[in-house]
C-alpha cells in the first residue's frame, strides 16, 4: 500500500511542478499546436445533359396491294384478286381525279379480263387483257391507221387511230395469251398516250376466301369478288352455291350502275345469266319479257315470277323487276325443274 500511494504522490507532485523531497522537477517544455479548422467544403453540382436519342424512323405502313388503282376500294380489291388468279400480269388504270372505274371483270374460261373508265366529261377509256383475242397479231389491231408507239404502263405498243370520231387504240403482243388492248374516246390523243403510261401492274399476293362467300361457287378469288360486291352495293348481293358441274364463266358489277350481272355455265352447254340491283329502269312489265307464265319460284328464298322466256327452251324468274333491288336469272340447256332448284340455291352474300 505504502509503495502504491508514493507512486500516485510523486505523480502529482510532477504534474504540479512541486519540489518533492528536496528534489526540484523540471517543468517540460510546452509544445504549441495550432489546429486550423477544416475549411467548409465546396459542393459543386455538375448537370449533365445526355445527348438527344438518335431519332428511329417510324416503320412506314406498307400501302394495301393495288392502292393507287383508280376505282375505290371495292375496284381495288378485286383487281388484288385477280390479278393472283390470272396467269399474266393485270394493269390497272392509275388516273387523275374525274375518272372513275365503271366496269371491272374478268372471264374465268378464257382468262380475259374487262375494264372501263370514264371522266366527268363523257370520255372512256375500255382495256381488254389476256388472250381477249383469237387471231393473227393484224386480225387482232384493227385500226384506221397507225399514229407510232406508245407505253402501256411500260410496256411498249403500237399507238393507232382506230376510227375518225376519233377514237384512239394501243396494242401491247395482239393475238397473244399476254395482250394488252387499250381503247379511248372524247379525250385528246395527247391525253389518251398521257393514260396509257399511267397504267400500273397490279402485284400478285396470296388470297384467302372471305368467309362470308364461301358458300359461293368458284375460286377464292371469285368469293372475294362477290363479297367486296355485297360490302360497296346498295342492294343484296346473291351468288350461286351450284353443283360442282358448274363454274362461273363470267362477273362484273357496275359501281356507278348500281347493277351486277354473272354467268354460270355447266360442262353440257348449260348456262344461267344473272342480273341484281338497278339493271333495268322500265316497268315491271317491260323489264320482265317472256313467252309465257308458269308460275311463281324461288330466287335464294326470295319469290319470283317464273315464266319461259323463249321456246328453246330458255327459262327466267323475275323478282321486284323495274326497281333497284330487282333480280333476274335466265337459264338455258337446263330442265324446267333443274332451273327452278339452281336459281332456289342461289345464297345472299352477308355484308361485313
Amino acid at each position: 500500500m505504502a509503495g502504491g500511494s508514493g507512486r500516485f504522490v510523486g505523480a502529482l507532485a510532477i504534474a504540479a511542478g512541486l519540489s518533492v523531497a528536496g528534489c526540484q522537477v523540471a517543468q517540460p517544455t510546452p509544445i504549441y499546436v495550432t489546429i486550423t479548422p477544416s475549411p467548409t467544403p465546396w459542393v459543386i453540382y455538375v448537370t449533365v445533359t445526355p445527348p438527344p436519342p438518335t431519332p428511329v424512323p417510324p416503320t412506314p405502313t406498307p400501302a394495301p396491294p393495288a392502292s393507287t388503282c383508280t376505282g375505290g376500294k371495292t375496284v381495288q380489291a378485286f383487281l388484288v384478286q385477280a390479278a393472283a388468279q390470272l396467269p399474266f400480269d393485270l394493269y390497272c388504270g392509275a388516273f387523275p381525279s374525274g375518272w372513275s372505274a365503271s366496269i371491272a371483270a374478268y372471264n374465268i374460261d378464257g382468262m380475259g379480263v374487262h375494264l372501263q373508265y370514264v371522266n366527268d366529261s363523257g370520255g372512256w377509256i375500255d382495256i381488254g387483257e389476256g388472250p381477249g383475242c383469237v387471231g393473227s397479231p393484224a386480225q387482232c389491231s384493227q385500226h384506221q391507221s397507225t399514229l407510232g408507239t406508245a407505253s402501256f404502263g411500260g410496256l411498249s405498243g403500237e399507238l393507232d387511230l382506230f376510227n375518225s370520231t376519233p377514237t384512239y387504240a394501243l396494242y401491247v403482243a395482239p393475238g397473244t395469251a399476254h395482250a394488252y388492248e387499250m381503247a379511248g374516246r372524247g379525250i385528246s390523243q395527247a391525253d389518251f398516250v398521257s393514260l396509257a403510261a399511267a397504267m400500273v401492274k397490279v402485284p400478285k399476293t396470296a388470297i384467302g376466301a372471305p368467309p362470308q362467300a364461301t358458300a359461293c361457287t368458284g375460286s377464292a378469288a371469285i368469293q372475294a369478288f362477290f363479297a367486296q360486291a355485297a360490302a360497296r352495293e346498295p342492294f343484296d348481293v346473291y351468288c350461286g352455291a351450284l353443283p360442282h358441274e358448274w363454274s362461273l364463266s363470267a362477273v362484273q358489277y357496275e359501281d356507278n350502275a348500281d347493277l351486277l350481272d354473272a354467268i354460270y355455265e355447266n360442262a353440257t352447254g348449260g348456262w344461267l345469266e344473272i342480273a341484281e340491283g338497278a339493271f333495268c329502269s322500265k316497268s315491271p312489265a317491260d323489264c320482265s319479257p317472256h313467252a309465257s307464265e308458269l308460275g311463281t319460284a324461288s330466287f335464294g328464298g326470295l319469290s319470283g315470277k317464273l315464266d319461259l322466256y323463249d321456246s328453246t327452251p330458255a327459262y327466267a324468274i323475275y323478282v321486284a323487276p323495274g326497281t333497284a333491288n330487282a333480280y333476274e336469272i335466265d337459264g338455258k340447256g337446263v330442265s324446267q325443274a333443274d332451273f327452278v332448284a339452281l336459281a332456289a340455291a342461289m345464297v345472299k352474300v352477308a355484308r361485313p
